[in-house]
């Protein structure tokens, strides 16, 4: 009986020599994660420190900003009337030309992003012009709070609060006054458009309150959003009417992580992290 429960506990460890190329393959796989995961770790914590770079750490870390590959795109930071901002301030808007594509060439398209271009040249020692993200041109909304302060709204912040409430709807959100806002809403149809408008309702109005300013009106707009007019963008966030600039406070929240957006056709090739 203990006979038949006896195993064969016996492994043979050699290895084909057909599948020693596969082990060792596999062993460098591992070594190089792990070195490589340990290299990256200390760069990041090391990254705002002045010591002097060794010969293997990169030498522009911490600078930043983003390099422009001036020989593939062109970059035009440009003010609201689409006129040339000086280096070292902040543009309205930007303006992309990439002739790469003959067929279909990108001329002076619109980003919709603002950036601000460097006077001088980069602190990494790039010959290549360096630039700064400062994010998407929408308006910043000036309300006045009950106090008669001024709280200001990154249209970053609010359209994330928005594209959550009604996550498939097309919408544009305008500041008509002091303490109002209308919102523009496209819909399939009417049902749909109250529903979206419901949504939006609670969750603007639960935000405001949260930024101390319960006191500002929302109404649903007749108008559909409009696209604008020298640009054929639409901007989500538009300020027809602002509240006065003297008491200005700042207000409390979190700004989310942009998305990305990009020029069809664009490649990423034209900018590069430094």
């Amino acid at each position: 009986m203990f006979d038949a429960l006896k195993f064969d506990m016996h492994f043979d460890l050699a290895i084909p020599p057909g599948r020693l190329p596969l082990m060792w393959c596999l062993i460098a796989f591992l070594l190089t994660f792990f070195v490589t995961r340990t290299i990256v770790r200390y760069i990041r914590a090391h990254a705002g420190s002045d010591e002097p770079r060794k010969w293997w750490q990169p030498r522009n870390i911490g600078h930043g900003s983003l390099h422009i590959n001036a020989d593939w795109v062109v970059l035009e930071p440009v003010d609201r009337e689409y006129r040339p901002v000086a280096p070292g301030q902040p543009s309205h808007t930007v303006l992309l030309t990439n002739l790469a594509n003959r067929i279909a060439p990108i001329i002076r398209y619109d980003l919709g992003d603002s950036i601000t271009c460097s006077a001088g040249p980069c602190g990494c020692g790039s010959p290549l012009p360096s630039i700064r993200a400062e994010g998407r041109c929408d308006d910043v909304l000036a309300l006045a709070s009950d106090d008669g302060t001024t709280v200001r709204l990154s249209p970053l912040a609010v359209t994330t609060v928005l594209e959550e409430a009604m996550p498939n709807g097309r919408f544009q959100l305008v500041q008509t006054g002091p303490g109002s806002l209308d919102l523009r809403i496209s819909a399939a149809d009417d049902d749909g458009r109250q529903l979206a408008w419901r949504n939006a309702q609670a969750a603007l109005q639960a935000y405001l309150a949260q930024q101390s300013l319960p006191n500002v009106q929302i109404r649903l707009a007749d108008e559909a959003p409009m696209p604008d007019v020298r640009s054929g963008k639409l901007r989500e966030v538009v300020a027809e009417h602002r509240a006065g600039d003297a008491s200005i406070e700042e207000s409390r929240f979190a700004v989310p992580l942009e998305r990305p957006e990009k020029a069809p056709g664009a490649s990423r090739r034209g900018i590069t992290t430094p």
